[in-house]
């Protein structure tokens, strides 16, 4: 399968040096894009907790994986809402993935991935620490 990681960093957040230091080795593309414009371009979404576009990517009906920190309560608006998933650690994350499009439960069959992230969340789902 082909895997394509988009990084859509906070508007405010210049990311670029932490992108380079800590994935180097992966290919990705990073944009400031509008989600809007991105939406169009994603089968499954990976955000952090703490951010809206989580909810705006379940409305628009596509699978996504919120980060969550598991040593706190689930109180997200998300939690009962079709197609979320919440991944604490890298095999939460990892089971998901292969497990669910493996499965072929998503709405297209899936030919690429596509992520659209912070570099903190990318930081905490592969283990790095001190994020």
């Amino acid at each position: 399968k082909l895997h394509k990681i988009i990084i859509k960093p906070h508007p405010f957040c210049d990311v670029s040096s932490l992108l380079k230091k800590y994935l180097s080795d992966i290919n990705f593309e990073l944009t400031n894009d509008s989600l809007e414009s991105l939406w169009c371009k994603a089968d499954i979404v990976y955000v952090s907790n703490m951010t809206s576009s989580g909810i705006e990517s379940l409305v628009m009906g596509l699978p996504t994986i919120i980060y969550l920190d598991h040593n706190v309560i689930n109180l997200s608006p998300a939690l009962e809402c079709k197609g979320a998933m919440f991944a604490s650690s890298s095999q939460d994350f990892i089971n998901y993935l292969e497990n669910r499009i493996d499965k072929g439960d998503y709405k297209n069959s899936v030919h690429k991935i596509t992520f659209m992230t912070t570099v903190h969340v990318i930081k905490k789902i592969l283990g790095w620490q001190n994020c």
